[in-house]
């Protein structure tokens, strides 16, 4: 049960890491990557993540 638990709570924290537009936009177009897994620390990266999704979705 103590495993379950360490599991759980290291499932649920995030890991701040930075990656090229380029790079982020082929792993959203290549379905490397899903939307609903990343989050925004502010509005700018929010900003360009819903203008590389809407890219995605055209393609």
């Amino acid at each position: 049960m103590q495993n379950y638990a360490a599991k759980t709570c290291e499932q649920e924290q995030f890991v701040p890491i930075q990656l090229r537009v380029d790079v982020l936009k082929r792993l959203l177009a290549e379905h490397y990557v899903c939307a609903e897994e990343l989050h925004c620390d502010c509005t700018r990266s929010k900003r360009i993540l819903m203008r590389l999704l809407l890219q995605a979705a055209a393609v």
